[in-house]
């Protein structure tokens, strides 16, 4: 989910929810939201001081089961780890600024089986196309006011063909809201019947798109940007420079070498004897004479 060039939504999505709540053995409601939606169903603590007291306390809550435990280490279970794909009939649209405006709101929404749902940017301009029919407006003071929503009931499969690439197909209810527990970054592209839809970025920070018909096929496909390729390119010439230097090199000392009694040195040998003795030349010809 999470690398260091990842967009600053996923440091803080990952960072600021969970930091120093496993230490303390019980997670809020916002960073235990986030586990489910990030698909986390097993957490590994090594039982330390600090982590033995906090796995006896995640598993009295109830929020983690204890599945093996071990002199060392503890495996837990999350019970209500939600799945890899996610569907809402509804959304909210995120108006918050910070941290703690994310994850109130996001808590909330997710609690009703709401999307909580941002502006996307995609190409030629920006906005939510036909997804808009299905997000709604809610103040602050109307979040705990929202009714519950039934999830809609679809069947689906999917498939990773490549890295880059996910493919899903799904059947049943629609329209619908359709979020895949993957980092979202600006260089996803989304089709649904292979036309292109904008990016939605759900739930803080996954991939989402509308999906508008009741049997429909979703590509999520990532397009490495210009600086990647450069990278590459700049790694490669680098490597060429460095094997063309080296085999242009006309040959190059090292202690180690001595001629025995007896041992002609070839023309073209420029090592020079050593005092501890290998009984070997190294030669311009690249060759091991006794």
């Amino acid at each position: 989910y999470h690398t260091p060039c990842a967009p600053a939504r996923a440091a803080l999505f990952y960072g600021e929810a969970l930091r120093g709540q496993i230490e303390q053995g019980q997670l809020s409601a916002a960073a235990q939201c986030v586990l489910n939606l990030s698909h986390v169903r097993y957490m590994l603590v090594q039982l330390s001081p600090t982590y033995g007291s906090a796995v006896e306390q995640l598993t009295r809550t109830g929020q983690w089961h204890l599945v093996h435990r071990s002199e060392r280490v503890a495996l837990l279970e999350n019970p209500s780890v939600r799945p890899y794909v996610q569907v809402y009939g509804a959304g909210l649209l995120y108006r918050g600024a910070t941290e703690e405006e994310l994850f109130q709101q996001l808590a909330a929404a997710v609690e009703r089986n709401y999307a909580l749902v941002e502006q996307p940017t995609v190409r030629g301009g920006s906005g939510m196309g036909e997804a808009a029919l299905l997000v709604r407006q809610a103040a602050d003071a109307d979040m705990e006011a929202l009714p519950d929503i039934a999830t809609p009931r679809i069947q689906w499969s999917v498939e990773r063909p490549r890295s880059t690439e996910i493919v899903l197909r799904a059947q049943g209810a629609a329209p619908l809201l359709l979020m895949v527990s993957e980092t979202w970054y600006p260089h996803w592209r989304v089709y649904v019947n292979e036309e292109e839809q904008p990016l939605l970025r759900l739930n803080g920070n996954f991939i989402g798109v509308y999906v508008a018909e009741p049997d429909s096929i979703i590509r999520f496909r990532y397009t490495r940007p210009w600086y990647i390729w450069l990278a590459y390119l700049t790694s490669a010439l680098g490597a060429l420079a460095f094997v063309a230097g080296f085999s242009l090199t006309p040959g190059f000392p090292s202690p180690g070498c001595t001629q025995p009694p007896g041992c002609t040195q070839p023309p073209g040998c420029t090592q020079p004897p050593s005092p501890k003795g290998r009984g070997r030349h190294i030669c311009r010809a690249n060759r091991l004479l006794p």
